[in-house]
């Protein structure tokens, strides 16, 4: 598994970080999510590339960027 992070805008709510939670662990069921509210950053350690991940939180209508 690859470890990433992203600043995802738009991210305000646990309800937001569970979507985004429930979201990745559709398509990789074994990825690990940790999303920090304060920061509006989420970690995910995942098998799925950067690209994957991405396009999945920007679907769900988040902006999606490298943490700052």
């Amino acid at each position: 598994m690859i470890q990433f992070q992203f600043q995802i805008q738009g991210m305000r709510c646990s309800g937001c970080a569970n979507k985004i939670t429930q979201a990745i662990l559709k398509c990789d069921a074994s990825a690990v999510v940790m999303a920090d509210l304060e920061s509006r950053c989420v970690s995910i350690a995942s098998d799925l590339p950067a690209a994957s991940l991405r396009n999945i939180i920007s679907a769900l209508g988040y902006h999606v960027g490298d943490p700052g």
